[in-house]
């Protein structure tokens, strides 16, 4: 079982003014490395309705570990048509194999997420 700890809040964006939420407190009693669903992809966390009940369609993913949990939350964000930055200089990998970052970091992109720095927000 995962427990991912934090807060949930809300700030001004960046870029567009909108307000944009801040999600980390999410318990998840679940085996998972995704925010969204279990491994199986049998259970949700209710992160996905959460974000469609306020109409939010566009996330910031960021954290640990890059070549697991996010990249699990990135390509279910895309596969529930969400559009999806990741932060890279506020990610770490684990690369338990040579290579396994730059694996996930391509299945990202190739799964349509947007690769970005904190400069660039």
């Amino acid at each position: 079982m995962r427990a991912a700890s934090g807060c949930l809040g809300s700030a001004r964006g960046s870029r567009t003014g909108e307000r944009v939420l801040a999600v980390a407190n999410f318990l998840l009693c679940i085996p998972s490395y995704s925010t969204f669903f279990d491994n199986a992809h049998r259970r949700h966390s209710g992160l996905a309705h959460y974000l469609e009940k306020r109409s939010i369609k566009e996330i910031y993913l960021m954290g640990l570990a890059l070549d697991y949990c996010v990249k699990y939350s990135a390509l279910d964000a895309r596969h529930l048509g969400l559009t999806t930055y990741v932060i890279l200089d506020g990610c770490r990998g684990i690369e338990l194999e040579p290579g396994d970052i730059d694996r996930a970091l391509e299945e990202i992109k190739r799964a349509g997420a947007i690769l970005l720095t904190s400069s660039d927000l």
